[in-house]
């Protein structure tokens, strides 16, 4: 319901018994004017609360599918990192001249960084925000999977840029985590998954 569709209604059941009150009992003397003028004071604050009120829930509702929306789309983000991972594009976007070891080093350096501020912007979110829009078990999941990652990354054995061998088992602890979280918010994991791919986009 628009602002303007119920305004009109809330000033009549107010000022109806108002105008009907002047006209059955007009003020006479100055002590009536001021009973009268007191009486508009309080339904002038009472219409002023009420107006408040509404106004300061619509804007916690705006707050909270913004916070909704912006967490989606750091899961979002989250999740197409792994699949990169996952999928060797990441590492050959990493590639640089030089000794299979540099390259190594590069692309776990460049995991490691990517993972870390993605773990900053999900530690920053406060519980007391994510409880009031159900999110805390989410980021949690991701926060976990992040710090997971940045732990155990430089230890991975990579075959052209996937994880191989005991590290594909560390790695799908990540990925579980990761999908966890997509599952808690209501994000499709095919969506994701075809993001990777690069066959539609992320919003």
């Amino acid at each position: 319901m628009k602002k303007s569709d119920w305004i009109g209604p809330l000033v009549t059941l107010i000022g109806a018994p108002v105008i009907t009150g002047l006209a059955k009992w007009p003020p006479h003397e100055t002590g009536d004017w001021a009973t009268w003028a007191g009486s508009f004071g309080t339904i002038a604050a009472v219409f002023a609360a009420i107006l408040l009120a509404r106004e300061d829930a619509r804007r916690r509702m705006r707050e909270r599918q913004a916070l909704i929306k912006g967490i989606q789309g750091v899961l979002r983000t989250t999740s197409l990192f792994v699949a990169r991972i996952e999928n060797g594009s990441l590492y050959r976007s990493s590639l640089a001249p030089g000794a299979e070891e540099t390259i190594r080093s590069i692309y776990v350096a460049t995991i490691n960084r990517s993972a870390r501020e993605i773990y900053d912007i999900l530690q920053a979110l406060t519980l007391d925000k994510l409880a009031e829009i159900d999110a805390i078990d989410a980021v949690l999941y991701a926060r976990q999977g992040m710090k997971e990652l940045i732990e155990s990354a430089r230890y991975y054995e990579f075959h052209e840029g996937r994880p191989v061998n005991q590290s594909l088992s560390q790695f799908q602890m990540v990925r579980n985590l990761i999908d966890r979280a997509l599952q808690e918010m209501g994000i499709g994991e095919r969506h994701i998954l075809d993001a990777a791919k690069g066959e539609i986009p992320i919003h």
